[in-house]
């Protein structure tokens, strides 16, 4: 055709991505939707694999323990770690939390975060604080071991305890030493092992793990022992004083520590040079007891 060049002839000297033809394009959409699903599906799978960890204590938030704790199940790449700790030293609390008062926190980062409640205050906080559900909950490293009758008045046991009251799985780490300088990483190394096995092998529910670690080299360490509840009972004393301004106060303090061997026990086995492993129930019924009470009363136990 006179006066200028043809659609034929345009088509044909234009580059190719002028004229793409439908069903190309279609392909093109298709392949990019299922490339993003895919990796879409991966992401998911990679995330829902990870175990959400949380780190609590007593020791506070700058504990050297909780610093190893951190530091070793950081490093896990299955593995999400987050810490709420008390804001400063709350050893020998028990299983307080705060009511009469409000809890301050203090965001160092998203996964770390300081308190100023209780042990059992922090774990509380996370099952509102954050969004995924915690898988595991690991209090410690205590600086000092935590056996026998320590565990009702630990802060440390009764973070994992207030976890299991939450029918998360929970993990009490304490190092039989109160050198703040000493070296937690072969407890944190015992800690991953036995997260690791609770993975696998949960316990009952209302069931938590308390890990004792005698501070040895990792080489004099004898091996690990199943044990029981050790019988150990602190003697105490009150030191009365005098402030300048007629004010009486007190110190309580431990005039006299009485253990008493016992086959099987936590302290005899951590004594021994060997780490203590043993399952605490929440249920602290005496089931014994309430026989010989059904005999007397003559009401029927459960």
């Amino acid at each position: 055709m006179r006066g200028g060049p043809s659609l034929q002839h345009i088509h044909h000297t234009l580059p190719g991505y002028f004229f793409i033809r439908p069903r190309v394009i279609i392909h093109s959409i298709r392949t990019i939707y299922i490339c993003n699903v895919l990796l879409c599906l991966f992401w998911t799978r990679i995330f829902c694999a990870m175990k959400h960890i949380l780190l609590a204590n007593d020791d506070g938030i700058d504990a050297p323990g909780l610093a190893a704790l951190y530091a070793l199940f950081s490093r896990q790449k299955d593995m999400r770690v987050r810490v709420i700790a008390p804001d400063g030293q709350r050893s020998a609390g028990g299983h307080a939390v705060t009511l009469w008062s409000p809890i301050h926190l203090r965001d160092y980062n998203p996964d770390r975060i300081a308190i100023s409640g209780t042990p059992a205050d922090c774990v509380k906080l996370a099952e509102a604080y954050f969004s995924e559900p915690v898988d595991l909950v690991i209090s410690g490293i205590n600086n000092g071991q935590n056996m026998s009758v320590d565990v009702y008045y630990s802060g440390t046991v009764a973070a994992a305890r207030e976890a299991v009251i939450y029918g998360v799985p929970g993990m009490a780490v304490s190092l039989s030493t109160k050198d703040t300088a000493a070296d937690y990483s072969i407890a944190a190394e015992y800690a991953l092992k036995y997260a690791r096995m609770l993975f696998d092998h949960p316990l009952p529910a209302g069931t938590l793990l308390n890990l004792n670690v005698p501070n040895l080299p990792a080489a004099k360490i004898r091996g690990v022992k199943l044990t029981r509840f050790g019988q150990r009972v602190y003697r105490d004393g009150i030191d009365t004083r005098v402030s300048p301004f007629g004010q009486r106060y007190c110190w309580r303090i431990c005039k006299e520590l009485c253990h008493t061997p016992c086959e099987g026990g936590d302290i005899d086995a951590v004594e021994a040079g060997y780490v203590s492993l043993t399952p605490l129930k929440l249920d602290t019924t005496d089931y014994e007891s309430l026989r010989v009470l059904e005999g007397i009363i003559g009401a029927s136990p459960p």
